[in-house]
């Protein structure tokens, strides 16, 4: 029995065959939801595949955080421990005038260059510092820029002159007029004010 020729790519019960616009949407709409039931059914083990992905990157996420915390502590604990040192050094200071004695200037320094060491990490991580943290970091950009508004600082100084054998005359004079302060009036001083702060900050620590 003849069922006639199609028209237009149907054929005369009005099915549509493969070039016809709605018979391939039909299809494309299938495969669509096929696609979706592989990332949506539990069953699929792309699924799994995909539920394991997202599960592990919360886990590199949380351990990444977590080795962020760990390396501030790191630095927070070693900035600390160079600060009782560079304190030790302040206190020598502000009982005799040693700011003409290369080896105590070296020495102070060199201390100096370790703190600084330590508070670079920390402020690589400004975002995660703790209140101990921020308050080392906001005491040593204190020390640095004093004394306010000059070019050289006392920071530049101590940082120039670590592991140099002569002192500058603006070094010199620097430190002899930290040391002058503090004798006339150690409560009120600015080297007796960092000397105060670092014994808070350690103490907090403890």
């Amino acid at each position: 029995m003849s069922i006639g020729p199609s028209v237009g790519g149907h054929d005369q019960y009005g099915r549509g065959g493969p070039n016809d616009p709605l018979y391939l949407a039909s299809i494309q709409r299938d495969k669509s939801q096929e696609q979706e039931e592989v990332f949506t059914n539990p069953k699929s083990k792309i699924f799994a595949l995909a539920a394991a992905t997202l599960y592990f990157k919360k886990f590199v996420d949380q351990f990444v955080n977590i080795a962020k915390s760990l390396t501030v502590s790191v630095n927070t604990e070693k900035a600390l421990i160079d600060l009782a040192e560079f304190k030790k050094l302040l206190e020598e200071l502000a009982k005799d005038d040693k700011s003409h004695i290369p080896d105590f200037t070296q020495r102070l320094s060199i201390q100096w260059q370790k703190v600084c060491e330590n508070c670079s990490g920390l402020e690589g991580r400004a975002s995660n510092l703790d209140l101990l943290s921020t308050e080392i970091m906001n005491l040593v950009k204190e020390i640095h820029n004093f004394p306010p508004g000059e070019d050289h600082t006392l920071g530049y100084y101590l940082t120039e002159h670590a592991g140099q054998e002569w002192i500058p005359f603006p070094f010199m004079n620097l430190l002899h007029d930290l040391h002058e302060e503090n004798l006339a009036s150690p409560e009120t001083s600015q080297m007796g004010h960092w000397i105060r702060k670092i014994g808070e900050i350690l103490g907090g620590f403890r």
